[in-house]
């Protein structure tokens, strides 16, 4: 049986220099976590060869840390590594992703960055 759960798609953006994978729009379900959103990531992408390798970050500031342009010698700077026991909530209403973890609740932003 086929069924499709609510979701948001959000971008995930690969800041990898000479790297073939760049931008992906994965479907964020509520009470994902980085171990899902790998998989879907491996499933999408050809490039990607193993899902375990996969880490996603998000940015510091929600709102203005995906605006700044970013350098080549610094790809990891004004983002924060996604734990494994974090848990994707999402808000269908405003089309949000909010991390759940033991410091409470956080805004993930516009998009997400992976990394292989």
């Amino acid at each position: 049986m086929f069924r499709t759960d609510p979701s948001v798609e959000l971008p995930l953006i690969n800041n990898q220099p000479l790297s073939g994978l760049f931008h992906v729009l994965c479907p964020i379900m509520d009470g994902d976590n980085c171990d899902k959103i790998a998989k879907r990531i491996f499933r999408s992408e050809r490039n990607v060869k193993d899902a375990k390798k996969v880490t996603l970050y998000r940015h510091e500031d929600p709102i203005l840390g995906p605006r700044k342009i970013p350098t080549l010698e610094k790809p990891l700077d004004g983002k924060i590594q996604i734990l494994a026991d974090q848990i994707f909530r999402i808000d269908l209403e405003k089309k949000e992703v909010f991390l759940e973890g033991p410091n409470g609740k956080t805004a993930i932003g516009e998009n997400i960055i992976f990394r292989v």
